[in-house]
């Protein structure tokens, strides 16, 4: 590693972020035999202390999956021994850090470092990089940089006044405080999301008071959650085909189902709407229809994304738990909306919409990512941004899901920029250095199709307010059709969409 920015420490590609899809994509440059000397010619950023991005850093309560175990891992590592249908985090973590560590992607990661700028260079066509640990600078420069960080990487707070005079301990459930002892305690949760709908359930039998705080309800159904017996693993493992198949069975039953009960009008639509209040009517009794009142969403299924419990609801029975549906709009020194609490926990998402924006990302011409996006954050298939030669995406703008599995997404993409990354090193070889970036209009062009269809979707819905939408209602984060299409339309480049730059310097391989 260089501190002299006037020597850097040359690689041929530099991956941010060491989570699902940076694992993934590490380990298809060694699978895929990108380049001669992977171990010596990658580089990965992560500011965490180790592998597994979100499995990693969100410990807490009853932090698990909502996607099912077997499609959740990767097509060309499978576990046969998940403990559950809905496997938990640590679990997850593990499974992940068993592939990094079989690729010996520790060789090439550089832990607690964060990138701070990656510039590209018009002159030498390199992305010059500097990267911080321990408050020392490093400088790298790179033929390729791949963006692995996702959209969930950042939590975020809700800009609640007073927060900051709260006197008591206060964390997001993103970075959980393990030192804190919540027992016999009155806490505080913000939010209603995916965290909050595990956090809540777990914690209620030992706190004192548990205060909810709600903007508006989720649309919850049956999590239908199971653990795995020996049989089933064994079969998993020794029965050749068995969890192929069953995989395939999963790819039908997580995708094709969902998709169409976020289509407007469609049967599956409102089947997934009364199924989703069917649940909570079984939960609730009819004494507590204040409760149902309460839980009733205002807005479409498929608005946001649906979560998969079965303890959430039968925790507000409980003495000690209550419902507030009126956001907290106040926080004093000792309570929340006047209820007095201990302990505040944030429960309120990360910061979805602004994707790269805390890394100085500067493309052609020095154009700043930032500003060319301002809150439209938009690629061309999620991969590649115009402007920007051989800055590559996994998990970029617009790839998330409501249906399948992002696992799914993460390894199409990374075969795709295994492609790209194979061209720019064989032209390096030759004494050629290229870079490459999705023409303007192609990009364009692509994403007015994007939003088209999300019109048919609920998520696109005028009434919908949700993370997966910036200001001006656009959805930026997620991919409107079906699994299929997506691979199908990553199976191959076209290279006419795509501008090119080219010198006759060697690449530093």
């Amino acid at each position: 590693m260089s501190t002299d920015p006037k020597k850097p420490t040359q690689k041929f590609v530099a991956i941010i972020g060491a989570g699902i899809s940076g694992i993934i994509q590490g380990s298809e440059v060694h699978r895929q035999k990108v380049c001669r000397r992977p171990e010596e010619e990658m580089v990965i950023f992560e500011k965490a202390s180790g592998f597994g991005g979100v499995w990693h850093v969100n410990t807490y309560p009853g932090a698990a999956c909502d996607i099912v175990s077997h499609i959740y891992s990767v097509s060309w590592f499978p576990k046969h021994d998940w403990s559950r249908r809905y496997s938990p985090q640590d679990e997850i973590r593990r499974y992940y850090n068993t592939i990094a560590h079989h690729y010996s992607l520790e060789k090439s990661t550089q832990f607690r470092t964060f990138v701070k700028s990656a510039h590209w260079s018009d002159s030498d066509l390199l992305w010059h990089i500097c990267a911080v640990r321990d408050d020392i600078e490093y400088f790298y420069t790179s033929s390729i940089l791949i963006s692995c960080i996702g959209q969930l990487n950042r939590p975020k707070r809700a800009p609640i006044p007073g927060a900051s005079l709260f006197t008591g301990p206060q964390f997001h459930t993103a970075d959980w405080d393990h030192s804190i002892d919540l027992t016999s305690k009155r806490v505080a949760v913000i939010g209603t999301g995916p965290s909050a709908g595990q956090v809540v359930p777990s914690i209620a039998p030992i706190v004192k008071e548990l205060h909810v705080f709600q903007r508006s309800p989720p649309h919850i159904l049956p999590r239908d959650d199971y653990i795995f017996s020996p049989l089933v693993k064994n079969l998993f493992r020794y029965v050749p085909g068995a969890q192929w198949l069953h995989h395939l069975y999963l790819y039908y039953d997580q995708e094709m189902g969902p998709y169409r009960s976020v289509h407007y009008g469609t049967k599956e639509h409102i089947g997934a709407a009364q199924a989703s209040q069917d649940h909570m009517e079984r939960q609730i009794p009819p004494e507590r229809q204040d409760l149902r009142d309460k839980f009733t969403p205002d807005y479409p299924f498929g608005c946001k994304r649906p979560l998969f419990l079965d303890n959430y609801y039968p925790t507000f029975l409980r003495s000690n738990v209550h419902l507030h549906t009126m956001p907290p709009i106040e926080i004093s020194e000792t309570a929340v909306q006047g209820k007095e609490v201990d302990i505040i926990i944030w429960a309120t998402g990360f910061q979805t919409q602004d994707l790269l924006g805390h890394v100085d990302v500067r493309g052609h011409g020095g154009v700043r990512l930032k500003e060319q996006w301002g809150d439209t954050a938009q690629a061309y298939l999620g991969t590649t941004v115009h402007g920007f030669p051989n800055l590559f995406f996994v998990y970029g703008a617009g790839t998330g899901l409501l249906w399948g599995s992002l696992t799914f997404m993460f390894e199409t993409q990374a075969l795709w920029n295994v492609k790209m990354m194979k061209a720019v090193y064989a032209a390096g070889r030759k004494g050629i250095r290229v870079g490459y970036a999705v023409r303007e209009e192609r990009e364009e062009e692509y994403n007015q199709q994007v939003q088209e269809k999300f019109e048919q979707l609920a998520l696109g819905s005028s009434k919908c307010t949700s993370f997966y939408k910036n200001s001006k209602g656009m959805v930026t984060t997620n991919f409107p059709w079906r699994l299929a299409d997506y691979w199908w339309r990553l199976l191959w480049i076209k290279w006419g969409e795509y501008e090119k730059w080219e010198k006759t310097i060697p690449m530093p391989v």
